[in-house]
């Protein structure tokens, strides 16, 4: 009888466990669309770093600044901007880009070059376009904000759902996809196809992504269009 209960009591408890483990792993909506929309509390740099910026200029074909201006992706710092020295902190936001095509910061995007820039807490400026070289300043990767930033560094910009598990942050990525090539088309066009992409991806705390999948891709339609004579 005693065996009976035994074997009970564990089945209970597995049953329990399991329970408690599908509600820890469940999938969750994102809420905020941008980086730069995660308060300053919910990024944990390394103790040197005072600021980080990773910053998206546009380029010719030349791979020049084409306009005098970039678009901000991420500002953090250990405090408000504000309470810095004013000077300190123009010679930071104009520190000048790394434009090689070299680097694999974002997104690999025609006419868009990415860069980091990070301010030490000897104030000294780092300029970076490697991924690597800004994973070092993240530290441990334990909040949502800084596995979305890796997300981001990575080329990987439209997560919609996440969970936290024992291999890190998982996310699942949605998009669509225009690419050129189908067959359908005569010679004088060309056939453009779109595809719905979904995709998982997992961040693990050394900022890598660990594991990376192609769940689905769907045809959404194919047109043609007519090619441009020069």
């Amino acid at each position: 009888m005693k065996y009976i209960i035994k074997i009970l009591f564990f089945i209970v408890f597995l049953f329990m466990a399991a329970n408690l483990q599908a509600k820890e792993v469940s999938w969750k909506k994102l809420d905020r669309e941008e980086l730069r929309s995660y308060k300053r509390g919910e990024y944990h740099l390394r103790q040197d770093v005072q600021c980080l910026e990773v910053r998206r200029y546009p380029v010719n074909k030349n791979n020049k600044l084409d306009r005098n201006y970039w678009s901000n992706i991420i500002t953090w710092c250990v405090i408000p901007y504000k309470s810095f020295d004013p000077k300190l902190m123009k010679d930071f936001r104009k520190a000048k880009p790394n434009l090689s095509r070299n680097g694999n910061i974002g997104k690999r995007e025609a006419g868009y070059i990415s860069n980091a820039f990070v301010l030490d807490s000897k104030n000294q400026m780092w300029r970076m376009n490697m991924v690597e070289d800004v994973i070092r300043y993240l530290g441990d990767i334990d909040t949502l904000a800084e596995a979305r930033l890796v997300l981001w560094l990575y080329g990987k910009e439209k997560p919609y759902k996440y969970r936290k598990t024992s291999k890190g942050y998982e996310f699942l990525i949605a998009y669509t996809k225009s690419t050129a090539g189908c067959q359908k088309c005569s010679s004088t066009e060309v056939c453009i196809e779109d595809k719905e992409i979904l995709e998982k991806a997992i961040v693990n705390k050394k900022g890598e992504i660990s594991f990376f999948k192609l769940l689905k891709s769907k045809v959404l339609k194919q047109e043609c269009i007519e090619r441009i004579r020069k």
